[in-house]
Protein backbone atom coordinates (compact mmCIF):
# COMPACT_ATOMS: atom_id res chain seq x y z
CA UNK A 1 0.00 0.00 0.00
CA UNK A 2 3.11 2.25 0.56
CA UNK A 3 4.25 2.30 -3.22
CA UNK A 4 0.31 2.69 -4.91
CA UNK A 5 -0.45 6.07 -2.71
CA UNK A 6 2.87 7.95 -4.46
CA UNK A 7 2.15 6.34 -7.60
CA UNK A 8 -1.36 7.35 -7.56
CA UNK A 9 -0.17 11.11 -6.73
CA UNK A 10 2.02 10.93 -9.70
CA UNK A 11 -0.74 9.83 -11.95
CA UNK A 12 -2.88 12.09 -10.73
CA UNK A 13 -0.83 15.25 -11.23
CA UNK A 14 0.49 13.95 -14.33
CA UNK A 15 -2.92 14.21 -15.58
CA UNK A 16 -4.54 16.87 -18.25
CA UNK A 17 -6.93 19.50 -16.09
CA UNK A 18 -8.62 19.85 -18.92
CA UNK A 19 -9.28 23.64 -18.61
CA UNK A 20 -9.02 26.11 -21.27
CA UNK A 21 -7.95 30.45 -21.52
CA UNK A 22 -10.70 32.26 -20.91
CA UNK A 23 -10.12 35.96 -21.50
CA UNK A 24 -8.84 38.61 -24.72
CA UNK A 25 -8.44 36.38 -27.71
CA UNK A 26 -9.89 33.29 -26.39
CA UNK A 27 -12.31 31.78 -28.90
CA UNK A 28 -15.83 31.67 -28.05
CA UNK A 29 -17.34 28.26 -27.43
CA UNK A 30 -19.66 27.19 -29.84
CA UNK A 31 -23.22 26.25 -28.11
CA UNK A 32 -25.77 26.20 -30.81
CA UNK A 33 -25.59 23.94 -34.26
CA UNK A 34 -25.72 26.68 -36.78
CA UNK A 35 -22.97 28.75 -35.10
CA UNK A 36 -20.73 25.44 -36.08
CA UNK A 37 -20.74 26.91 -39.93
CA UNK A 38 -19.33 30.50 -39.05
CA UNK A 39 -17.23 29.32 -35.79
CA UNK A 40 -13.30 29.85 -36.49
CA UNK A 41 -11.84 26.22 -36.48
CA UNK A 42 -10.43 24.76 -32.85
CA UNK A 43 -13.25 26.78 -31.14
CA UNK A 44 -14.37 24.83 -28.15
CA UNK A 45 -18.16 23.44 -28.42
CA UNK A 46 -20.61 21.86 -26.41
CA UNK A 47 -23.90 21.16 -28.19
CA UNK A 48 -26.85 19.60 -26.51
CA UNK A 49 -29.80 17.63 -28.70
CA UNK A 50 -30.29 14.63 -30.46
CA UNK A 51 -28.19 12.50 -33.16
CA UNK A 52 -30.25 12.08 -36.26
CA UNK A 53 -28.47 9.71 -38.02
CA UNK A 54 -25.93 8.56 -39.15
CA UNK A 55 -23.77 10.44 -42.68
CA UNK A 56 -20.55 8.59 -43.38
CA UNK A 57 -17.72 7.15 -41.63
CA UNK A 58 -18.27 8.01 -38.21
CA UNK A 59 -19.57 10.85 -38.93
CA UNK A 60 -23.36 12.17 -38.00
CA UNK A 61 -25.95 14.35 -38.29
CA UNK A 62 -26.54 16.51 -34.99
CA UNK A 63 -29.81 18.49 -34.29
CA UNK A 64 -30.65 21.10 -31.62
CA UNK A 65 -33.45 23.75 -31.40
CA UNK A 66 -30.75 26.00 -34.08
CA UNK A 67 -30.78 23.62 -36.28
CA UNK A 68 -28.33 20.71 -37.70
CA UNK A 69 -24.63 20.00 -38.38
CA UNK A 70 -22.34 17.19 -38.86
CA UNK A 71 -20.29 15.83 -35.92
CA UNK A 72 -17.65 13.48 -36.07
CA UNK A 73 -17.86 10.51 -33.15
CA UNK A 74 -15.09 8.06 -33.14
CA UNK A 75 -16.37 4.98 -32.72
CA UNK A 76 -14.31 4.54 -29.01
CA UNK A 77 -16.93 6.89 -27.89
CA UNK A 78 -20.03 5.04 -29.35
CA UNK A 79 -19.02 1.37 -28.55
CA UNK A 80 -21.34 0.00 -25.44
CA UNK A 81 -23.91 2.70 -26.03
CA UNK A 82 -26.83 2.52 -27.86
CA UNK A 83 -27.54 6.04 -29.04
CA UNK A 84 -30.92 6.90 -30.58
CA UNK A 85 -33.01 10.25 -31.85
CA UNK A 86 -35.24 9.60 -28.92
CA UNK A 87 -31.37 10.01 -26.86
CA UNK A 88 -31.01 13.57 -25.81
CA UNK A 89 -27.00 13.82 -25.90
CA UNK A 90 -24.40 16.19 -24.70
CA UNK A 91 -21.23 16.16 -27.39
CA UNK A 92 -18.27 18.52 -25.97
CA UNK A 93 -15.34 18.53 -29.19
CA UNK A 94 -13.98 21.54 -30.88
CA UNK A 95 -15.30 23.47 -34.34
CA UNK A 96 -13.09 21.34 -37.27
CA UNK A 97 -13.87 20.26 -40.93
CA UNK A 98 -14.63 17.47 -42.68
CA UNK A 99 -14.10 17.34 -46.66
CA UNK A 100 -13.95 20.87 -46.39
CA UNK A 101 -17.80 20.77 -44.39
CA UNK A 102 -17.62 22.47 -41.17
CA UNK A 103 -18.07 19.75 -38.14
CA UNK A 104 -17.48 19.49 -34.46
CA UNK A 105 -15.15 16.52 -33.85
CA UNK A 106 -16.69 15.20 -30.70
CA UNK A 107 -14.20 14.45 -27.77
CA UNK A 108 -16.82 13.22 -25.07
CA UNK A 109 -20.31 11.64 -25.50
CA UNK A 110 -22.72 11.73 -22.59
CA UNK A 111 -26.19 10.28 -23.16
CA UNK A 112 -28.77 12.69 -21.25
CA UNK A 113 -32.37 10.76 -21.26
Amino acid sequence: MRYLAPLLLVFALASPAGAAFDGPGALPVVKEATAVKTAPKDSPAVLEGVVLSRAGDELYVFQDASGETLVEIDDDLMKGRTVTPQNKVRLNGHVDSEDGKPTVDVDMLEVLH
